[in-house]
């Protein structure tokens, strides 16, 4: 494996880590600190924002957040200039791929 189908693979893992971590709060319930069904409230733990491999944000998280009480949507973006992928978490946890550019997209063909 190159340094790009490696970038890409942990770029794919971390945000599925990223969609279990959303769909956990979702359905956990408000007493416990959880969404009680919604992903209105939902922020990303600090600690996977900014990884060896990429940054990940909420979509749209400096200007308005993309959280969604039935989806949420994150932005990876890849730490040795590859591109990025642009994600969303639907309502039962499932995560799905919206865009991949740069590097990443071509590798994907």
């Amino acid at each position: 494996m190159d340094s790009l189908d490696l970038n890409l693979y942990f770029l794919i893992k971390e945000l599925d880590n990223l969609a279990l971590d959303a769909y956990k709060y979702k359905i956990r319930p408000t007493s416990m600190a959880g969404g009680g069904g919604s992903y209105t409230h939902y922020q990303s733990p600090p600690s996977s924002r900014y990884t060896e491999h990429g940054k990940y944000s909420l979509y749209g998280e400096h200007l308005l957040i993309n959280v969604n009480p039935n989806f949420v949507e994150f932005v990876g973006e890849s730490r040795k200039g590859y591109g990025s992928i642009h994600a969303k978490v639907d309502s039962v946890g499932i995560l799905r791929f919206l865009s991949v550019s740069g590097k990443l997209n071509d590798k994907l063909k």
